[in-house]
């Protein structure tokens, strides 16, 4: 699962120290530089950031959002960014007043939708495709707390992507409860991670 933050400007500087950072331990990685959504060679005219490991993206800034591949990477590599998260305050916390508000307008919009139909066919499939949606953040939730394992966040994910096309374009309010759980992925990850060495060795005296 991709783990989510905002912060609160792009800054080539900050993220190349992140970069250089990283690869003290010894970690190979590719860095690339985009403009929007394509790629970018001019690095001054950039607003886009990623790191790559083996060819797999585990690292992304565009502008003020950013994501992190957690589950991908050896788990000592896993820590070592995520402390350098910490270090670089590359993470934030969870808006849930908006994520909630927005999920309450989707639902009541969404059941006032289904209600207005007549052909029963019609409010059984947007019922089935709004359930689809609301199943898969209650399950998505509980796997950004480490309850719920990847293979069953998987499945119920497609069914989820189902529910989200088949309700566009009313399921967009229900995008920012995901992007916190997206960033609460990535909140209860850095609570659960090791001690640096350096806080171990400060630990014990």
């Amino acid at each position: 699962m991709r783990a989510q933050f905002r912060i609160g400007e792009f800054n080539q500087e900050r993220l190349l120290e992140f970069k250089r950072d990283v690869e003290q331990p010894g970690i190979t990685v590719g860095i690339f530089w985009q403009k929007g959504r394509k790629a970018e060679e001019n690095q001054s005219l950039a607003d886009g950031f990623g790191l790559s490991v083996n060819g797999t993206l585990v690292f992304n800034q565009l502008k003020k959002n950013g994501t992190m591949l957690l589950g991908f990477l050896p788990e000592h590599q896993e820590t070592t960014f995520l402390h350098l998260l910490q270090k670089h305050r590359l993470y934030d916390d969870p808006n849930w007043a908006l994520g909630i508000l927005a999920l309450v307008g989707y639902i009541i919009f969404e059941l006032c939708v289904i209600a207005s139909r007549d052909e029963k066919w019609l409010q059984i499939t947007l019922f089935a495709c709004f359930m689809m949606v609301v199943i898969f953040l209650i399950v998505a939730f509980f796997h950004a707390e480490g309850k719920v394992n990847n293979n069953v966040y998987k499945v119920l994910g497609v069914f989820g992507a189902i529910g989200y096309i088949l309700t566009a374009l009313a399921s967009v309010l229900a995008l920012p409860f995901f992007t916190c759980i997206g960033q609460r992925k990535m909140e209860t990850r850095m609570a659960n991670v090791p001690l640096s060495p350096l806080k171990q060795s400060a630990t014990n005296f």
